[in-house]
């Protein structure tokens, strides 16, 4: 074996650690973004318990639902939520291609062709609806938030 060739697959071997080192890293960092995002929801909800229940309404407008529990407690619930559509993707199939034919009349050679375009498709345009609804209880007699809970694809 030759060091060409030995220098070629050490060479492969480390494009494809790092290719994926790379993608490992990339997943990763996304996922402490997540936990960073899901940490601060929880706290800013969290931020509310023991607060006047009149204090949440005028600082996020009046609640979506309000009913009240069996044990005589208030429930609120906020709702929030919006579609995204993310647009058709266009996905590229095969090249283009030339069929050539050739023919040759004595020393003559005559070339004619046909082009085939590329072939393309392309996805539907995909409609995503994203929402989050957070409730709060308060306590009867306080008016006060004593819990919360928020449920939803889009709260953090």
């Amino acid at each position: 074996m030759t060091w060409r060739v030995v220098f070629a697959a050490i060479a492969v071997g480390t494009v494809a650690v790092s290719c994926a080192s790379s993608q490992s890293s990339r997943q990763a960092r996304e996922q402490e973004e997540l936990q960073i995002r899901e940490s601060k929801f929880n706290e800013a909800m969290g931020s509310w318990l023991n607060h006047d229940v009149n204090e949440l309404i005028r600082s996020w407008g009046p609640p979506h639902a309000t009913f009240t529990m069996p044990n005589g407690n208030t429930m609120i619930v906020f709702r929030n939520s919006r579609t995204v559509t993310i647009p058709p993707m266009v996905f590229h199939q095969s090249p283009g291609t030339w069929n050539v034919q050739t023919r040759q009349y004595g020393s003559n050679v005559d070339e004619r062709g046909t082009f085939n375009p590329p072939q393309y498709s392309t996805t539907p345009p995909l409609s995503i609806q994203l929402s989050c609804e957070q409730a709060f209880e308060v306590e009867k007699n306080t008016q006060k938030i004593i819990s919360w809970n928020a449920r939803g694809n889009k709260c953090y």
